[in-house]
């Protein structure tokens, strides 16, 4: 391949990730604005199927609904989802518009809600399982709190358990696998290195 082709292929990589870099910073700025949300027509994602009618939130996957203030759709976390459910008292309806940080997700048109404010900036907290401060009004809204956090603090331990496993095999492999060292014999000296 002659330089020509190989510079103008360098210069179009390099292009690609200051173009990727920009997209990137922008969704990264749009994760701080505060986004003014009026949340409507909810659709429950169960691992058995959609309806939109809360459930509670045992199989519950996710929520998508539309916001009335950009007529765009947002996807909520099931902790999201409780956080609304709390905030609300269980009917999913505001009184007034709140707002909200978000997120474009990945080759569609739909936001995913991060953190949710009242207009007067107290957060509406959302209220997931990995949180140790969960006062017993917000766990009420967990179909079963304390078998959900018996599970998740199982699936802790075993993940924490499995990376260090993971760490200490990949430690074990490297250090035998990459030996050097030097060798004297009666015809010199001479060097080896293990891949």
């Amino acid at each position: 391949m002659n330089i020509k082709k190989l510079s103008l292929i360098l210069i179009f990589l390099m292009v690609s990730c200051l173009l990727t870099t920009i997209v990137s910073a922008d969704d990264s700025e749009d994760r701080m604005v505060k986004h003014d949300f009026f949340p409507v027509d909810f659709v429950f994602e169960y691992s058995d199927g959609n309806t939109t009618d809360y459930k509670g939130d045992l199989g519950l996957q996710h929520a998508f609904c539309t916001n009335t203030e950009d007529n765009a759709t947002y996807r909520l976390s099931p902790g999201s989802v409780r956080g609304i459910a709390y905030a609300t008292k269980g009917t999913f309806k505001f009184n007034e518009t709140i707002q909200t940080t978000r997120y474009k997700l990945t080759d569609s048109d739909v936001f995913g809600v991060l953190v949710m404010y009242y207009k007067n900036g107290t957060e509406i907290k959302s209220l997931d399982i990995s949180d140790n401060d969960l006062t017993a009004d917000q766990r009420q809204y967990f179909d079963d709190y304390n078998q959900q956090r018996q599970e998740y603090l199982e699936q802790q331990t075993a993940d924490e358990i499995d990376s260090m496993s993971s760490q200490q095999s990949y430690q074990y492999s490297h250090q035998k696998s990459h030996q050097s060292g030097l060798i004297f014999g009666s015809h010199g000296v001479g060097y080896y290195r293990s891949f």
